[in-house]
């Protein structure tokens, strides 16, 4: 089956999430939880995978990059990759005027407030969570029907 399109991103077949380091973990709860309401959602965890299928897209695909400081070198080099194929960004990242930021089609802020130069990521961490939290209710909600059987299917198979 297809997965549903998304009213918020109606031409999106595939969505891949990238972020490093902290921004890792908001990445993959992101794949998490879109996978469980029926989208093809992707999280690769290795630079040189990730490059490797960012190349691989198309403008079909969004590529969603998650970073608090907006200039992290991997993300940077995942933005050269997909700006040659065209590939649309959504950005995740708490400063409205990074590199990130700036060649995103689209940005969801977060706001945390924490110096860019940090041992732990706590704040930051939180704001992504919420801010994916979010996103992935909303597209839930838009195909209901399709959010329950997926997640009912999910329970029945695993239980």
């Amino acid at each position: 089956r297809r997965p549903p399109r998304s009213t918020l991103f109606p031409y999106t077949t595939l969505f891949r999430s990238c972020g490093f380091g902290s921004s890792a973990l908001a990445a993959r709860d992101l794949r998490i939880k879109l996978v469980r309401i029926g989208y093809y959602a992707m999280f690769p965890d290795d630079a040189e995978y990730a490059r490797s299928l960012i190349a691989t897209l198309s403008e079909e695909d969004l590529l969603i990059l998650i970073s608090f400081s907006g200039d992290t070198t991997y993300v940077l080099d995942n933005i050269k990759v997909a700006k040659k194929s065209g590939v649309p960004i959504l950005a995740l990242t708490n400063y409205l005027h990074s590199p990130l930021a700036e060649s995103a089609a689209c940005v969801l802020p977060t706001t945390a407030d924490e110096q860019r130069l940090r041992l732990g990521a706590m704040d930051s961490t939180i704001a992504q969570f919420l801010v994916i939290d979010l996103l992935s209710s909303l597209m839930a909600v838009e195909s209901p029907r399709q959010t329950e059987q997926r997640i009912l299917q999910i329970f029945e198979t695993t239980r």
